[in-house]
């Protein structure tokens, strides 16, 4: 279909501006699927999505200066995501007279405390900050909150409550002492708490230990008196014992400084089992005594004794006799003589068992 001039005219004069805009429009789109295919975000999220998460181990315990609190530092925001950077903290606090205290109350927390953080959150896993402003006979509860701007902060962490006293002194006098049941601990209890006032309040007792090639203390029991036996220590182990003494002060565990004793070896007290089946022969050789290996895996040897005919007794082996077998070579004048073996094993000092049964040979 032919169109007249003039219409053709008019047509470009209306399509003209359009046609002027349309490499914006083509680059606009193409902007939109290129960050659409990068993963880019076209919108932007919402502020309260990308606050920190929140503490949420906040813990308390009690030192000889004050109240020393720990936590983990967030490194993701509300959306899951990475986060960079941390300006600060804020920790809130309550302090109450004992009295006055109310379990199930909200807190009514101070002006919060400005904390400055500074450093890559991804790098740095645990906060620590001791608060020195305590006083004896009141009760604290705190909270935290991570900060990453006026308008950027976290909820609130968990609380905790803790009341503070100065801990006790050290024990005194800690001594370990292998026993026949096992290492056997013994401590005086301190006499003085942290601040130089008389202890006047009973005292329990925390245990730990470690074996040499370890660099874990594990838990072993809370005491009431001053003396423990470990009778879980093996005689192939050497190990180290912590001993500090601790009191539950309006429910605030408060634990004192440890006292360590280390390089304590177990001794083994256990004997090995008589020897079994000996048997006296007379050949042209001597006495040739025969009996049975003992089946424990820490036998050392055996000795052998003979009785004379006038009582005495003889030790006939210098050395530990490493077979079940020996024989009794002596030129012997006639008469009784009797025969007896036991077994001896590794340990230092080491044990030897009882007497095995006795067997007697006349020499004529």
């Amino acid at each position: 279909m032919l169109i007249p001039s003039r219409q053709q005219k008019k047509i470009k004069k209306k399509v003209g501006p359009v046609s002027a805009l349309f490499p914006a429009v083509l680059a606009a789109v193409f902007f939109v699927i290129a960050c659409a295919g990068c993963g880019k975000k076209l919108f932007p999220v919402p502020p309260g999505k990308l606050r920190p998460e929140a503490v949420d181990d906040l813990t308390a315990r009690v030192t000889p200066e004050g109240i020393e609190l720990s936590w983990s530092v967030p490194v993701k925001n509300m959306d899951g995501s990475p986060m960079v950077e941390l300006d600060s903290f804020e920790l809130f606090k309550e302090e109450v007279p004992l009295d006055q205290y109310c379990q199930g109350c909200p807190p009514k927390f101070d002006q919060s405390i400005k904390i400055p953080f500074g450093a890559n959150p991804a790098e740095t896993r645990k906060m620590l900050y001791e608060d020195r402003t305590v006083r004896p006979g009141m009760h604290y509860r705190y909270a935290v909150m991570a900060v990453k701007g006026i308008l950027s902060k976290s909820d609130l962490s968990n609380s905790v409550s803790v009341v503070w006293h100065a801990p006790p002194e050290k024990p005194l006098d800690l001594a370990a002492q292998a026993v026949r049941k096992g290492i056997r601990l013994s401590w005086a209890p301190p006499e003085k708490w942290t601040d130089g006032t008389p202890v006047d309040m009973p005292l329990s007792y925390r245990l730990l230990r470690r074996e040499e090639k370890s660099d874990k203390w594990k838990y072993i029991s809370d005491i009431k008196h001053t003396e423990f036996v470990d009778e879980n220590a093996r005689t192939d182990r050497i190990y180290s014992y912590r001993v500090a003494a601790f009191i539950n002060f309006h429910g605030t565990v408060i634990t004192g400084e440890y006292a360590e004793v280390s390089n304590v070896v177990p001794r083994d007290f256990i004997p090995p089992a008589p020897p079994k089946g000996l048997v006296a022969v007379q050949s042209d050789k001597g006495i040739e005594l025969l009996w049975q290996q003992n089946s424990e895996m820490d036998v050392a040897g055996y000795k052998v004794y003979r009785r004379e005919p006038d009582g005495l007794i003889t030790l006939l082996t210098h050395k530990y006799v490493k077979s079940p077998r020996f024989v009794d070579r002596d030129r012997l004048a006639p008469g009784r003589y009797s025969y007896w073996v036991t077994a001896v094993d590794n340990a230092d000092p080491p044990n030897e068992s009882g007497m095995s049964s006795i067997v007697t040979i006349k020499i004529y």
